[in-house]
């Protein structure tokens, strides 16, 4: 019976985590890829630009959304399982430090 119960709490947590990530991800799309729906007016180029942009702002969105993500978790694990909260803050710090060191 407690087991039921725990394989139900973790599935729970599993499905409310991955939501979580969902969620960031589609709020950081909806911000980003409102910029490039303004270069839509431009004739015949209009279209491949937005595209262009929304592909942009859809890497941007992901980097961003797990960024957040491993923040929110690894501050919600930081007392009770520090070796994993400081797993995720080197993720998070790696999906920043990343992108911008190979962009030089």
């Amino acid at each position: 019976m407690f087991a039921h119960a725990e394989d139900t709490q973790q599935c729970i947590h599993l499905v409310l985590q991955v939501l979580g990530f969902v969620l960031l991800f589609v709020g950081f799309h909806c911000m980003l890829s409102f910029v490039p729906t303004l270069f839509r007016v431009i004739p015949f180029l209009g279209t491949w630009i937005q595209w262009f942009g929304n592909f942009l702002a859809t890497g941007a969105s992901l980097l961003l959304a797990g960024c957040v993500w491993c923040l929110t978790v690894a501050l919600a694990w930081l007392a009770m399982r520090p070796g994993k909260a400081l797993l995720l803050l080197s993720v998070a710090t790696l999906l920043v430090v990343l992108p911008s060191r190979l962009a030089h």
